[in-house]
């Protein structure tokens, strides 16, 4: 279980780290390159003010996010892996012999039988048995990864699209701007809002598709 647990600790959040980082700049890289080849966009400098000039912010930002998304998964994976291995009334094995302990507890001597005989033979067959509690550590286990990457993905796109609503947002605010306030400000306004929005609804995929991945290295 050991071994098991350090292939995953070793493999699984490098690899996300790699894969999350790689994918949110191809997105703001498209992003900058339709916003960069528009003349609306030039126009007026709303481009160079309100996403240009601000590249390498928003790039090391999703830096940032990813790394801390990688950390909480590692140290999320750690927490799982001592409730697996370690003895403690918060361990996945103590739950389950619990279980175990009261319903044997609960268990009657038959006719002729001892009590401490009857209880006996309880343990010996639960514990031992396709249901017992080692069972129930691979189950507590896919439990708490599937609860770790839900929780994981749930933030890191929720943190990368606020990002998008603040270049979004950016550019909202040029057209108070009297001299934005023209036709062709509007038009791209418009056109920058369906990108934002295209580029978020990419990133949810591609962030849960990419997250649901370390299921498989569980």
């Amino acid at each position: 279980m050991d071994a098991a647990f350090r292939n995953v600790l070793d493999t699984a959040p490098a690899a996300l780290k790699a894969q999350m980082a790689q994918t949110i700049k191809t997105v703001i890289n498209d992003l900058n390159r339709q916003l960069k080849d528009d003349p609306q966009a030039l126009a007026g400098d709303a481009y160079q003010l309100c996403f240009g000039k601000n590249r390498v912010g928003y790039e090391e930002e999703i830096t940032l996010k990813v790394e801390n998304a990688r950390k909480e998964l590692h140290q999320g994976l750690i927490a799982i892996q001592e409730k697996a291995i370690k003895p403690g009334d918060k361990g996945y094995f103590f739950k389950a012999m619990d279980d175990i302990y009261r319903a044997a507890l609960e268990e009657k001597p038959g006719r002729g039988k001892k009590l401490k005989d009857a209880r006996h033979a309880y343990l010996e067959e639960n514990v031992i048995g396709l249901d017992g509690p080692f069972a129930a550590i691979a189950e507590g286990v896919e439990e708490d990864v599937k609860k770790l990457i839900k929780n994981t993905c749930d933030k890191l796109r929720k943190e990368v699209v606020e990002m998008l609503k603040t270049i979004r947002a950016a550019f909202q605010r040029q057209k108070n701007r009297k001299e934005q306030d023209t036709p062709e400000g509007q038009q791209f306004r418009k056109e920058l809002h369906e990108l934002v929005d295209e580029a978020r609804r990419i990133l949810e995929g591609v962030v849960t598709k990419s997250l649901e991945k370390c299921k498989e290295n569980k």
